[in-house]
């Protein structure tokens, strides 16, 4: 795969906080919750193809894919505009830290189970 993002420069903020989401439609997706600016995009490729949608709790979100292979990027969600979820298959195996919080957990399967060490909530934000 090759990584559509690059390697985006976080310092500290890749290890503050990495989210297991489970949601209804993407059943597991992982991403790595980030401050916006310092997220450093590659100047030689266009920018993200974007989609804004709504969310169980009313909030939007906005989606974003490379225009090149249509791979996902990111999510930022619009409570928290400074923040962006970028999805942890862009980073090389065992580059990201360990899940920190699990989000939409009414959604799991009975047969899933949580991730250890993990703060959980049930409702989305």
């Amino acid at each position: 795969m090759n990584l559509c993002l690059g390697r985006s420069n976080v310092g500290t903020s890749l290890r503050q906080q990495t989210w297991l989401f489970t949601t209804t439609y993407n059943r597991h997706s992982a991403h790595l919750f980030v401050k916006t600016a310092d997220i450093q995009s590659p100047k030689d490729k266009p920018e993200p193809r974007t989609h804004t949608m709504g969310t169980d709790s009313g909030n939007s979100i906005t989606r974003g894919w490379c225009d090149e292979c249509g791979c996902g990027l990111f999510i930022k969600p619009q409570t928290k505009p400074d923040m962006t979820c970028l999805k942890a298959g862009l980073f090389k195996p065992h580059e990201i830290p360990n899940p920190t919080m699990e989000n939409w957990m009414k959604n799991m399967e009975n047969w899933e189970t949580p991730a250890k060490g993990t703060k959980r909530t049930s409702d989305v934000q």
